[in-house]
């Protein structure tokens, strides 16, 4: 089974070998006497790392993913302490072997790093599979959803044809079509790294959707994997997906999601085979993180690695393509360079902020070569799309900016911080349409708020926002007026993409300004001075242009290390071949640790599932159901929430309904 997962790119015989010699140590006298009640544990291990080694000069690639396959791959100094250990074993027993032959992949940078790692994904995954299909020989039949190009684009031609007839023939919408019809011929195109350069509200979810179905026909690709920032993006297009698709047909892969039919009773079969295919991806269109996909194709444990096999021959559309982590981008870079280059993947950075990610002279060394444009010409669809003009304000204290807002009846502000949000909402709170938007407030209680936003635009009522970052990227809110604090550039134009989202408007204006007395998180203090040279300089008649991003982001790669923990030097190719796949694993942590995980009583439901919790003790699917209803705060505010906050069970804190503001959140 791991040489037919290892086929998938070009890799038979090293996945077959792995499958072959991960147990070989059970083949001797005190395994035999633990499976027949010895406690003694016994090193099953060790032999098959041995045995790899001896195939070939380069059996020592295959010896990490041997030695990984119960505890996680090692570092190079553990898997030397393992290849000199003693492990007999019953020479006999071990089965001919097959010739590896050289990896069919580029083994420079971290290609052979990457190489060991799939090969690694189908060992694990052969195993789980392997002993599930015994234990449980109900649920093999369950798994794989066969992926159908032809059904999946016609039933997203059918939906796209519905949305389009219902569409008032808008300028934008025109555009809108115009995209869609040029992913549609781009698709074409030979495998590949691709960019997607469309204007927010331009269309992309679906038209990148289409590419990549098109794409995956003509080209014989085998699934579809979106990547999205953020998990309240990805409920949102994760539905649209679903609506145009259908619901057996699309994966939704995050630790927020449950499948409906979880709370609902007995499961259709359907279901079951998204909740398996959770395990490994083994489904047609998958949605995740950027936590999930990057830190998997960094881990080193079975559990995390086991879908990787997965991702060859699919189209990988990377949405929001800015918000690659700056902290990891060589390393990320790298990575998807390997997978278009030996694994057959296409991948697409889809953004209406292109970051400059293939110029060398700004990124040397990793770069990204070989891209290709979707949209024949960026330039001239950000001027046809451009329905906003940015202005630099300045310096604006909080008062005068809650001045503006009230002399506006419909305004958008967002600023960078939760205290920042609430201190300039309660100058406002109180007027009508007064609304706060923040990650202080719960996912459930944000899904609401919104709900009440968009009614108050479509009927003209007055609707004052003051949010934070969770309103931009996604957020499908139209206004004729936005403030944004000043941050970095692409926050500044998704900001924007909240201003005339439908371009009914002439006179749309978002206003930039620096904010006394709440200066800028020290994480971003250099994109914020790098926006501000665009806004006041040369770029300042149009600062969402391609040309100002393009600097930007070439001066923001310049300036930052893009490689904080130096994990491509502890997954660089050797010639002794010595990795550090345990300690590059650990580094890789796209969110550091610390956040406390509160939950709010402030709805029925919320307090049912509280009653369970109490009752059952925790668990993943109750676990899962809390989260609408829970929010992450700091160390330091837990502290002072003192006797507010009440631990129900492990590591799960019950928040006093008092300390939990009906419109901020979470107090203090």
């Amino acid at each position: 089974m791991a040489g037919t997962f290892a086929a998938a790119f070009r890799a038979g015989a090293w996945g077959q070998a792995a499958g072959l010699l991960h147990d070989l140590g059970k083949a001797c006298d005190a395994f035999q006497r633990r499976l027949q009640g010895d406690p003694a544990s016994v090193d099953h291990v060790s032999a098959g790392i041995q045995a790899a080694v001896r195939m070939s000069p380069l059996g020592k690639l295959l010896a990490y993913a041997v030695a990984g396959h119960h505890g996680g791959m090692p570092d190079a100094g553990e898997l030397a302490e393992r290849i000199t250990r003693p492990a007999p074993f019953d020479e006999a027993a071990q089965p001919p072997l097959p010739p590896l032959g050289s990896p069919p992949v580029r083994m420079n940078d971290q290609g052979a790093a990457l190489f060991i790692r799939m090969v690694f994904s189908c060992l694990t995954d052969a195993d789980f599979l392997a002993t599930e299909a015994f234990y449980r020989p109900e649920v093999p039949h369950l798994r794989g959803t066969p992926f159908d190009a032809d059904v999946l684009l016609s039933r997203l031609s059918a939906y796209l044809g519905t949305k389009m007839a219902d569409a008032p023939p808008t300028e934008v919408n025109q555009l809108r079509r115009r995209i869609l019809d040029e992913c549609r011929r781009k698709a074409e195109t030979p495998p590949g790294l691709f960019t997607l350069s469309v204007p927010t509200g331009g269309g992309k979810t679906l038209a990148s959707m289409a590419f990549a179905l098109a794409h995956a026909k003509r080209w014989g690709k085998r699934r579809v994997i979106v990547v999205i920032p953020y998990t309240s993006i990805i409920e949102q297009n994760a539905a649209i997906y679903r609506d145009a698709l259908g619901a057996e047909n699309v994966l939704e892969h995050h630790s927020a999601f449950r499948h409906p039919a979880d709370r609902d009773g007995p499961e259709p079969e359907a279901r079951e085979k998204l909740r398996l295919a959770e395990e490994n991806w083994d489904a047609p269109v998958v949605v995740t993180t950027s936590v999930q996909f990057f830190e998997s194709l960094f881990s080193n444990r079975p559990s995390r690695c086991r879908k990787l096999h997965n991702l060859a021959d699919a189209v990988i559309v990377l949405d929001e393509a800015q918000l690659l982590p700056t902290a990891f981008l060589n390393p990320c870079l790298h990575v998807l360079q390997a997978l278009a280059r030996d694994y057959g993947c296409t991948i697409v950075l889809s953004t209406a902020t292109q970051p400059a990610l293939t110029d060398p002279d700004w990124l040397p060394g990793c770069a990204l070569t070989g891209v290709t444009e979707i949209v024949s010409d960026p330039h001239a669809l950000h001027t046809a799309m451009r329905r906003v003009r940015y202005e630099w304000a300045g310096p604006l204290d909080d008062r005068a900016v809650a001045e503006r807002m009230l002399a506006r009846p419909q305004v958008l502000t967002v600023v960078n911080t939760r205290r920042h949000a609430r201190e300039l909402f309660a100058l406002i709170r109180g007027n009508p349409g007064a609304f706060h938007l923040s990650a202080a407030m719960t996912p459930a209680h944000r899904t609401q708020v919104l709900a009440d936003i968009r009614s108050a635009l479509d009927k003209g009522q007055p609707c004052r926002v003051v949010a934070t970052q969770v309103v931009e990227c996604g957020v499908d809110v139209d206004f004729p007026v936005v403030f944004r604090s000043l941050a970095g550039l692409d926050s500044i134009i998704q900001a924007g993409g909240r201003c005339n989202r439908s371009g009914g408007r002439n006179d749309a204006v978002v206003t930039v300004f620096s904010a006394p007395g709440h200066p800028v998180p020290s994480l971003w203090t250099n994109h914020a001075n790098l926006a501000r040279q665009v806004l006041a300089g040369a770029f300042a008649a149009d600062p969402a242009a391609p040309e100002a991003v393009a600097w930007y982001f070439k001066n923001l790669f310049r300036d930052e290390n893009r490689d904080v923990h130096g994990i491509c030097r502890l997954l660089e190719a050797t010639k002794q071949m010595a990795f550090a796949f345990r300690s590059a694993a650990q580094a890789f942590q796209l969110i550091e640790g610390g956040q406390v995980d509160v939950t709010i009583p402030r709805t029925a439901q919320a307090q049912d599932l509280i009653r369970r919790l109490e009752a059952e003790g925790p668990h993943p699917a109750l676990l899962r159901d809390l989260h609408p209803h829970t929010v992450q705060i700091r160390p330091a505010q837990a502290k002072a929430l003192g006797n507010a906050l009440r631990l129900v069970a492990e590591r799960v804190w019950v928040l006093d309904a008092a300390a939990y503001d009906g419109e901020m959140g979470v107090r203090g």
